[in-house]
């Protein structure tokens, strides 16, 4: 059942969505009037028997009413039962559903069936599809005054601090605790007892030191790497500007309760999540949220759409979420949920009571470590047996004596048995693997989770900041009369401009290469610059114009030039709209009234193309013709076709008397511009991830790439990188979201074979690829940063979060973490996993070995009658 059935009906005012659900079939039903049933994803239906709750996140005072298979909401009910592929009342009637939700309750009960739910998110109330005059009503708040102290004081007392609890660390004792749970360790400590019992106290002192050894060299290796991680930062903001009693003021964001209203700027975080009533121009990262890089524009008005259930996070255009990051625009918006009631609390709480994971060779030691009590049981039994059978037959009967003998040497048999070095050599091996693990950047957080990582068969990563570099690159600019390729790597504005194959000499002497850069520099907002302290170079605001801010300064002509030593001065700018996918400033070329004007514009390279009426060649500006125009889309597809984003560059100069006189409406400025070219960026492969992905692919490991890309953009970087192979064809290469949410989890998991490239992907479906690849025998890695990969990577048997970008609570949930955010990385602990593995196979096999001979030299002396 989808909906928030906890909280009431909201006004008529606006629609309140109820939906349910039963054999695949959903419908959808509000207040005001009822839609026809629609069919929803097989796999949304969870399976539901008995008292068992279904497995999804919920609001706690609903799992009773869950468990029972019964939704209540309030007093007066209308009972619905689902059976049989029919909605049917009480006497066992059709039910007609409409005529059911125009009363203000509804009670649904489960028959032998099915409630659907998305198992990684919870049930919730959304804020995108209401009037702000209604949540003005609903928050007793006003967007023009705020709170009163009073009311948030309050409201603050009822709803806690708006924080995120972080994950308390591992307490020594639970650490210790973790070490003896291991069947062989407590085998160990068992034989130490019964020899203490027999007074065997040199045997029994050996066996606890090796215990000992044990619980140290883990505890220590934990310790370490929780020392390791606790200098990443967090990700929640410590300051919000709020309008409390009419007045703008600096709060804790700790204190912000719902109904607040808190203003954004550039390079805020956002405290709490937000419904916007004021974007201009707004953009936020939501990276650490969504997983993507690309800034998402935000909008002031209310969404509605027709769709069964509820948009994803990164469709909320009128939302800001807690953790994103304004990288420009300003906005104001009220707030309405806080602390871990936000999309990221929802997440945490959901991670919470997940059952550790054990390894595979902690799985192989438990068994084998079962199956030598079972031998050695067996073999004290048949020695004992033996024994007492031959001192009958030589003295007729058996003393005390005897038997408290032939027990003693029955027990040193059973002690022959249990290799008590292999707990030792585990663990050393695995904390020497750890230990190297780490010079390569790689924090392994458990000793048996590097086991695991050797044992890895499909290695699930994000496309963004793993396989790539994490942020936008310029690669290629083409001109009217030149394609230049642009070398360099991340934000250091150092690289160089070819031609082909060849290096351009002398770059700033090709006046169209430096006219598209002007265009590129002083069309921008970004700024970088070189942090000494971390020794390397940072970026504020938008990647994409930080990207062509970097460009421009390879060609020594960034913004700051063209300021401070050419004497530009901004006048004013027409901003970035989704309407118009273009940015237009304009300047003047000095301070005095005969200055000239500049007119930069750059966007979407279709929304360029037909503002300009002229172009410039070999041989200057001249008027822009049809073949240039088809010569520039065809450039525009062949860039695109490779997975890279295209903006079109254009300018203008004009007098000084056009100047003045030049009103800031776009139909006027962005008129007659003169094309300058395109330019293509994209976010680079990683230089080192190229080889790591060939020799995954030939140690017999499936590379999965997962973005949120568009499919055609995803396939392509997927071919670059080595993934997917020209012999696939479309299907097999790349499945969407969409497609996938179309199976349940039994058709995913009976496909031929699973692709090795998906886009357009939610956090559930990455929940969904990792349960799949695990029921089709798989062992499986996630990686992943955002929040919204948390429960994939909690799932996995290895979940591999990255140490940069990734959040505490990724992190938090992780087995391992990148310090250096590098697929090359998780290639390489892999490799070492699989080194210590093969180490502690090839040592058990000598252990059990050398154990077996002293085995068989007790047996034959017993049956032969030689002397013990």
């Amino acid at each position: 059942v989808h909906g928030d059935l906890s909280r009431p009906p909201m006004s008529r005012s606006g629609p309140y969505e109820y939906s349910y659900s039963y054999s695949g079939r959903t419908s959808s039903l509000d207040e005001e009037s009822s839609s026809s049933a629609a069919v929803v994803p097989r796999r949304a239906i969870q399976p539901f028997t008995g008292t068992e709750a279904p497995q999804f996140g919920v609001r706690p005072a609903l799992k009773k009413q869950i468990a029972a298979g019964v939704f209540e909401h309030g007093t007066q009910a209308t009972d619905v039962v689902v059976k049989d592929d029919t909605l049917m009342d009480d006497n066992k009637a059709p039910v007609d559903m409409g005529a059911a939700l125009s009363k203000t309750t509804i009670r649904v009960h489960l028959e032998g069936g099915a409630v659907a739910g998305d198992p990684s998110q919870p049930l919730e109330t959304v804020f995108y599809n209401r009037k702000i005059a209604d949540l003005e009503k609903e928050f007793n708040t006003s967007i023009e005054r705020g709170l009163t102290s009073a009311q948030a004081a309050e409201l603050l007392a009822i709803h806690g601090p708006n924080e995120l609890p972080k994950p308390p660390p591992k307490s020594v004792l639970a650490i210790v605790m973790d070490q003896l749970k291991d069947f062989i360790i407590l085998l160990l400590i068992a034989v130490a007892i019964l020899e203490l019992g027999l007074r065997e106290f040199v045997e029994a002192g050996a066996l606890l030191l090796v215990v000992i050894c044990n619980v140290v060299v883990g505890v220590v290796q934990e310790l370490k790497a929780q020392s390791s991680l606790a200098a990443l930062d967090s990700f929640t903001a410590t300051k919000a500007v709020v309008l409390r009693d009419g007045k703008r003021v600096k709060v804790d964001a700790s204190s912000l309760v719902p109904g607040d209203i808190v203003t954004l700027d550039e390079g805020a975080m956002v405290p709490a999540d937000l419904r916007l009533f004021v974007a201009m121009g707004l953009y936020v990262d939501e990276q650490k949220l969504t997983g993507e890089n690309l800034p998402v524009e935000k909008i002031d008005e209310r969404i509605t759409h027709d769709a069964v259930g509820v948009l994803s996070v990164g469709d909320r255009k009128n939302m800001a979420f807690m953790a994103s990051v304004v990288t420009k625009g300003i906005g104001e918006g009220m707030v309405v949920r806080t602390g871990l009631s936000t999309q990221i609390g929802a997440i945490s709480s959901a991670l919470t009571g997940h059952s550790a994971k054990v390894s595979p060779l902690m799985q192989k030691l438990g068994r084998l470590g079962k199956m030598l009590v079972g031998l050695s049981l067996i073999l004290c039994a048949i020695v004992v047996a033996i024994g007492l059978i031959r001192v009958r037959v030589k003295s007729g009967t058996i003393k005390g004596s005897d038997l408290q003998r032939w027990f003693k040497v029955g027990i040193t048999l059973a002690v022959a048995v249990i290799p008590e070095g292999l707990v030792a050599v585990v663990t050393v091996s695995l904390a020497l693997g750890v230990r190297r693990c780490a010079q390569q950047l790689v924090i392994v957080k458990t000793m048996p989770a590097l086991e695991t990582l050797g044992s890895v068969t499909v290695i699930c990563s994000d496309k963004t900041g793993t396989l790539t570099e994490g942020r936008m690159r310029a690669e290629m600019l083409t001109t009217p009369i030149a394609t230049f390729t642009i070398t360099g790597t991340g934000l250091e504005p150092k690289g160089d401009f070819l031609i082909g194959n060849i290096k351009i000499a002398e770059p700033k002497r090709h006046a169209d290469l430096v006219e598209a850069l002007k265009v590129c520099a002083l069309c921008s907002n970004a700024t970088i610059h070189f942090n000494g302290e971390k020794d390397t170079w940072e970026m504020t605001g938008d990647p994409t114009e930080a990207a062509l801010e970097v460009a421009a300064r390879k060609l020594d002509a960034g913004a700051g030039i063209w300021v401070a030593e050419r004497g530009f001065e901004k006048l004013f700018e027409i901003p970035f709209d989704s309407d118009r996918k273009r940015m237009t400033v304009v300047f003047a070329n000095g301070s005095d009234a005969h200055a000239l004007g500049y007119i930069a514009t750059k966007g979407a390279a279709d929304r360029i193309l037909p503002l300009c009426g002229r172009i410039r060649d070999e041989h200057g500006e001249r008027a822009i013709t049809a073949d240039d125009v088809s010569k520039a889309e065809r450039e525009i597809m062949a860039m695109s076709s490779k997975g890279l984003r295209v903006l079109g560059l254009a300018h203008r100069d004009i007098t000084a008397h056009a100047l003045r006189n030049l009103p800031e409406e776009p139909e006027v400025v962005e008129r007659d511009l003169c094309f300058d070219g395109l330019i293509a960026l994209r976010d680079p492969p990683r230089a080192t991830v190229f080889d790591s992905i060939r020799v995954a692919k030939t140690a017999g490991i499936q590379v999965v790439m997962i973005t949120g890309d568009h499919p055609a953009t995803a396939k392509a970087i997927a071919s670059q990188l080595g993934i997917i192979d020209s012999s696939d064809t479309a299907g097999a290469a790349v499945m969407t979201g969409v497609e996938l949410d179309q199976l349940s989890h039994e058709d995913l998991v009976a496909l031929p074979k699973l692709p090795s490239c998906f886009a357009r992907v939610s956090p559930a479906n990455k929940l969904a690829l990792v349960m799949a690849f695990k029921a089709r025998g798989h062992i499986a890695a996630m990686t992943g940063d955002g929040v919204n990969d948390a429960p994939a990577i909690k799932h996995a048997n290895v979940g591999i979060a990255m140490g940069i970008a990734g959040t505490d609570l990724t992190i938090s949930a992780a087995d391992v973490v990148l310090l250096n955010d590098d697929f090359s990385s998780i290639v390489a602990a892999v490799e070492q996993g699989r080194v210590t593995f093969d180490g502690i196979t090839k040592f058990t096999t000598y252990l059990l070995a050398a154990n077996s001979s002293y085995i068989w030299a007790i047996l034959f002396c017993v049956v032969v009658g030689i002397p013990i």
